[in-house]
């Protein structure tokens, strides 16, 4: 998707330059026109094999994610199916279109102990990781993959890196999609100790 906002209006404004150069108004001979013409095209090449290198590197890694999960059952199938792999929440959709990621992501985790909580979030009692795909996703191949880290502890005791959020005990998540100031178009509450 990136390739295509940045090849076709390079290649818009390199032909209208082309053919600017072409008139009288400019005043410059065809050898000269035709001198430029071959720098220009060339960074139309250029161009078009960047654009075609992101689109096979997105779909390389939306490949690797997609396999990183495959044996995995997810625990949540609704609009994108969701995977808990260790400290990841991946996000998969086999046929994905760009409407399916426009609307943000709403991610809840809510921790065993609310004490765990930054101060400003204990008061709702859930931690707020909210997401745009383009953020933490890749569309490549006609699917799509996100991943989220997630601030948890896998097996306690924890130690956190100096200068990291704090890890805590996960007991559920709750996400899903939503269009702001409208309902949400899917959500999935899921009961992280029913998955042990």
């Amino acid at each position: 998707r990136t390739a295509r906002y940045v090849f076709v209006p390079l290649a818009l404004c390199l032909s209208c330059l082309l053919l600017s150069l072409r008139t009288t108004h400019w005043r410059m001979s065809p050898a000269t026109v035709r001198k430029l013409s071959v720098p220009m095209l060339g960074l139309l090449v250029v161009a078009g094999g960047v654009s075609w290198y992101l689109t096979t590197y997105n779909s390389r890694a939306v490949d690797e994610v997609i396999e990183s999960v495959e044996d995995m059952r997810p625990i949540a199938s609704a609009a994108f199916d969701v995977y808990l792999d260790e400290d990841r929440l991946v996000y998969v959709k086999e046929e994905c279109a760009a409407e399916d990621v426009d609307a943000p992501f709403f991610l809840h985790l809510y921790p065993a102990d609310i004490g765990d909580l930054h101060s400003r979030r204990r008061p709702h009692g859930y931690d707020n990781l909210d997401f745009a795909f383009e953020t933490f996703g890749l569309r490549g191949g006609g699917r799509c993959a996100a991943v989220r880290i997630l601030p948890i502890c896998i097996q306690p005791p924890c130690t956190v890196p100096r200068g990291r959020p704090p890890l805590y005990e996960l007991v559920a998540i709750h996400t899903g999609q939503y269009v702001p100031g409208e309902d949400r178009e899917w959500s999935e509450r899921i009961d992280v100790g029913s998955l042990r």
